[in-house]
């Protein structure tokens, strides 16, 4: 987890306390990453209906903040599998990782916007 903390970010607290107007990460092992997700009141996952792997990695959105990227893993050696592949895929809402490889990947719907009108 911290190898992967260690990559760049494009937005932070300065002092790296939580707040709500950044997005957030909540990076670790299944059951620490479950709690979370509990406390902040979040999904715990991809569409239902996918497969279990050795990781998950997902956005998700907190009412009225900017969104969460959540990377669950089985143990340390699944995260350490995500340090290579994980850079790659900035485009999917969600990620299943078998050690290094993705076994599965899609993206979430487009939902209401300001800036979506319905023409004809």
């Amino acid at each position: 987890a911290d190898a992967l903390l260690q990559r760049p970010a494009e937005s932070s607290a300065p002092d790296g306390s939580p707040e709500r107007d950044v997005p957030l990460l909540v990076i670790g092992l299944a059951d620490a990453v479950d709690a979370a997700l509990q406390r902040l009141d979040l999904e715990t996952g991809p569409p239902a209906g996918v497969a279990d792997a050795d990781a998950t990695v997902w956005t998700a959105r907190r009412r009225d903040a900017p969104p969460v990227l959540v990377v669950r893993a089985s143990g340390p050696a699944a995260l350490r599998d995500l340090l290579g592949p994980l850079p790659h895929y900035r485009r999917e809402s969600w990620l299943l990782f078998e050690g290094a490889e993705v076994i599965g990947r899609g993206t979430w719907p487009a939902g209401p916007s300001p800036l979506r009108r319905k023409v004809g």
